[in-house]
């Protein structure tokens, strides 16, 4: 889940059976629909009718229940307000999870605090995204529903580490 962007990466060990960028993010959600601080209820249903309009066509493609991990900024910062850290430590927000019912405790929290106060409360997690950070969980947790997904595995290494395991591991036959 980036900015602008959300890309789903579905396979195997051995294949990658499907892969698009959609250009839907938090930052492209959020400039789009929400106009208050925090925002109104009505700001979150547009931003969910939005990511379902995206999603839900391309991903019928995509078996449901499936074991999933999530990159980026987005779970990682969830991650670590979860685990309550004070500081950054990856050893422990890397193989973490998230679940349905943290993220719409998470949606819940963030709907209801302005801007200033989630940046106050979780500063090292939400300095530059505290604006954001809801639309990308609202990404997160409408994509678990629609693939039925109860949990998600927060990967702190992103797709660019698993480009460079892939060309080293290719490099090697």
């Amino acid at each position: 889940i980036g900015g602008g962007s959300t890309e789903v990466i579905y396979g195997s060990s051995k294949n990658i059976l499907f892969s698009h960028s959609y250009q839907i993010g938090a930052v492209s959600l959020t400039e789009q629909f929400v106009r208050s601080d925090p925002p109104h209820q009505n700001e979150i249903v547009k931003i969910k009718n939005e990511i379902r309009d995206v999603f839900h066509k391309t991903l019928e493609t995509i078996p449901t229940g499936i074991h999933t991990i999530a990159v980026a900024g987005t779970p990682t910062s969830l991650a670590g307000i979860k685990l309550r850290l004070s500081t950054y430590e990856e050893i422990k927000v890397d193989n973490s999870n998230l679940t349905n019912n943290d993220l719409e405790m998470f949606i819940e929290y963030f709907m209801s605090r302005p801007n200033k106060e989630l940046l106050k409360e979780n500063p090292v997690f939400l300095a530059g995204r505290e604006d954001v950070i809801l639309a990308g969980t609202i990404i997160l947790s409408e994509l678990m529903k629609l693939l039925k997904i109860n949990l998600v595995t927060v990967s702190t290494k992103g797709i660019r580490y698993g480009l460079v395991v892939d060309h080293l591991f290719n490099y090697s036959k």
